[in-house]
């Protein structure tokens, strides 16, 4: 009874280097992908912000 050499073992897997430089490469660039996004969603934010501040602002000074 000899042990195949097909068969995945667990154990071993976490000490995969190539494994584990393929999984960082990955959530890089999925993680690039996610922040550019939040970045463009907070821009829009502080854009609509600043136009109410803005449009806010005009009004209380013309009920002076």
């Amino acid at each position: 009874m000899g042990v195949k050499r097909d068969e995945y073992n667990w154990l071993d897997d976490a000490f995969d280097d190539k494994k584990a430089r393929e999984e960082l490469e990955r959530a890089q660039r999925g993680g690039t992908k996610a922040a550019g996004l939040g970045c463009i969603v907070v821009v829009i934010a502080l854009i609509a912000l600043l136009g109410f501040t803005l449009v806010s602002g005009v009004n209380i000074l013309s009920a002076m």
